[in-house]
């Protein structure tokens, strides 16, 4: 896994990828495996929150 995030950063850093993205609206961001977790946990807490509100529900 830490093979992986590393190519994942690189690559998010490369000026191909970063020209191919922003078009998209994607900003590229890479970082390590701890950095994704921490924000993919953050999202669910903050996301979790406003689902909840909303009243949505999963099929």
């Amino acid at each position: 896994m830490d093979k992986l995030a590393s190519a994942v950063d690189f690559a998010m850093k490369s000026p191909e990828v970063v020209n191919k993205l922003r078009p998209m609206g994607i900003e590229p961001v890479g970082g390590t495996r701890q950095s994704f977790n921490e924000f993919v946990n953050a999202e669910r807490a903050r996301l979790g929150t406003i689902v909840k509100s909303s009243g949505m529900k999963e099929n």
